[in-house]
């Protein structure tokens, strides 16, 4: 397959997920008067992810072709991939962090009504 139908085929896969990554953006965008802080964690978090989601596909079609075609060890293409996914992990790693904040992070600043704090024994 040509890298650029291999590189469509992997993005046609990753649709789904880009489409949620935008819609959550745009819903923290729409509610940044609300909850400022929370949406400003969401909506750099879903980038984050929509950033790695859409750079780390394309690198992983079109960076070990282009290295082979240059004649490039494939043991040094190893390392290079792996490093690309090292960093792709790290990012989605802080996205994901950035997210947990948003959704646990406002819920832990106000008491839910009719509960009360129980004694711990």
């Amino acid at each position: 397959m040509q890298p650029i139908g291999a590189a469509l085929g992997q993005y046609l896969l990753l649709l789904p997920l880009v489409i949620i990554w935008i819609v959550g953006i745009v819903i923290a965008i729409t509610s940044w008067r609300k909850h400022p802080q929370v949406s400003l964690y969401a909506a750099i978090g879903l980038g984050l992810l929509l950033l790695r989601g859409l750079f780390v596909t394309g690198a992983n079609v079109w960076l070990p072709i282009s290295m082979y075609e240059r004649g490039m060890a494939v043991g040094r293409i190893g390392v290079i991939t792996t490093l690309v996914g090292v960093l792709s992990a790290l990012v989605a790693s802080v996205g994901w962090v950035l997210i947990l904040l948003a959704i646990f992070r406002y819920r832990a600043d106000r008491p839910v009504r009719g509960v009360e704090d129980e004694e711990v024994v």
